[in-house]
């Protein structure tokens, strides 16, 4: 059970509940607020500030809705994260518009091309695995795309693509340890790396046509993944309910 020491005010609804914060929101209104586990230890105030001044830097520019607004409030910047409040804009997610199960054709066009500019900046995020000091990070950073449902990278009623949590990513320092050493990703063992590269080729299949071969022939792929891995991974993506393009 989540415990969180700061408590939202009256005719506030609990509509969602991660590893780290609960959200909460009073019917009706535009904002959210997020409150934080008591005992959550691997987040900091200047952690939460730092990676989504990152995820700015890095989509805001392609994509200004894709990040909700939000406002940090804190005592202090060594207080704990029971103590934080984070209040930011609350997305209506449109259901019908799922990213994994939605036919292509009944995407809107414009929010397709906005699937493919994230998908676009992603690939560069996982080719750029250099240290990144201005931004306060030794290595890329990529938003949480795992979850077995998609529900942290959705399509709004307006028809935005919106990433829901900020403050789940993924390093690639990692990967970039692999690559360097001249190895590739270990499927049983390099778990959310695995994940990460299985749910781009299902993406990239699905919105953007490509085939099993192309993706089998990719730099991306290719760079992590020997042969045998790309086709374990569209194996399983398959078992997942998630089937590349042949």
């Amino acid at each position: 059970m989540t415990v969180t020491l700061v408590r939202p005010g009256p005719g506030y609804e609990r509509i969602g509940e991660g590893r780290h914060s609960v959200v909460f929101r009073r019917p009706g209104s535009p904002r959210v607020v997020q409150l934080f586990r008591a005992d959550c230890d691997t987040l900091t105030v200047a952690k939460l500030n730092r990676e989504y001044d990152y995820l700015q830097a890095v989509f805001a520019p392609s994509l200004p809705r894709l990040l909700p607004r939000q406002r940090l409030f804190t005592p202090g910047p060594d207080a704990p994260l029971g103590h934080v409040v984070i209040v930011k804009e609350y997305v209506e997610v449109d259901q019908r518009l799922s990213l994994t199960n939605t036919a292509p054709s009944h995407l809107p066009v414009a929010t397709w091309r906005q699937l493919v500019t994230f998908l676009r900046l992603v690939r560069h995020l996982l080719l750029d695995t250099t240290p990144h000091a201005a931004l306060g990070t030794d290595a890329s950073l990529i938003p949480d795309i795992i979850d077995p449902p998609l529900q942290n990278l959705v399509v709004d009623t307006n028809g935005n693509l919106r990433l829901l949590d900020t403050n789940r990513l993924i390093s690639t320092a990692g990967l970039r340890r692999r690559h360097h050493a001249g190895q590739t990703v270990r499927l049983d063992r390099d778990v959310i790396h695995a994940l990460l590269l299985r749910r781009m080729m299902f993406l990239e299949s699905r919105w953007r046509g490509r085939t099993r071969a192309e993706l089998a022939r990719d730099p991306v792929y290719t760079r992590y993944l020997t042969r045998e891995d790309i086709t374990a991974l569209i194996t399983a993506s398959g078992a997942a309910g998630e089937p590349l393009s042949p």
